[in-house]
Parts: C-alpha cells; structure tokens; sequence
C-alpha cells in the first residue's frame, strides 16, 4: 500500500513536509495548488512553494514531492 502526504494549504509546506518525511515513511508528498495563469509563471515560484526542485524533487529524507498544478490554460499547464 502507497502512503501519501496529501497538501495542506497554509499547513504543509516545505519544512513541515522535511519534518514529518524525516519520521513518517511516505511515499509521495504533494504540494499545494500552484495556480497557473495566462502567462509563463517564473522559476522562482515553483522554487518558492517547493524548494524540494532544487534537489531532485526529493525531501532531505529521499521522499518524493510532487508539484500541484491548478489552472484552465492548458497550454500553460503543459508549459
């Protein structure tokens, strides 16, 4: 059976989600919505919301964290 850490907003970010993969054996982790709009949104907020891209897409214990993505521009999306 998967284990997954499912996003909390406002509640699980980043360090929190370092913490409880630290302790916990998750599988997965996602994060909270980014919204996409109409326009290329900027590395920075990717960054800003999961800083875990900068190592693999990984906590520091190994888990994986995977970015969620909300918008109705497809083409942005895929972007």
């Amino acid at each position: 059976m998967r284990v997954l850490l499912a996003p909390m907003e406002g509640v699980l970010d980043s360090l929190v989600r370092e913490l409880l993969t630290e302790v916990n054996d998750y599988d997965l982790c996602i994060t909270e919505f980014v919204r996409v709009v109409d326009q290329l949104l900027p590395v920075k907020v990717f960054h800003r919301i999961c800083p875990e891209l900068q190592n693999a897409s990984r906590t520091p214990s190994g888990t994986l964290v995977r970015v969620q993505l909300l918008g109705q521009f497809p083409q942005r999306l895929a972007e």
